[in-house]
């Protein structure tokens, strides 16, 4: 994508488009490096608070049975 949005006007036809293809070009462009700069402080956090998370989630899907299954009644 960004190397067509890069190309010459009469390659990648965009014309009016042009603008909003540079735009998310420009988007595109500081995700990937948000991704690059964060994405292994991501993973270590998801790795500190699996634990927690695991208990906290199972706790409530158990929970919401057991009120589905008493609303049942």
């Amino acid at each position: 994508f960004i190397n067509w949005v890069n190309s010459q006007n009469s390659i990648s036809n965009l014309d009016d488009s042009m603008l909003a293809a540079q735009r998310a070009r420009d988007r595109i462009n500081e995700n990937i490096a948000w991704a690059n700069n964060n994405l292994e402080d991501i993973y270590e956090w998801i790795d500190l608070n699996d634990a927690s998370t695991v208990f906290v989630s199972t706790t409530s899907l158990c929970l919401a049975m057991i009120i589905a299954l008493y609303n049942q009644q």
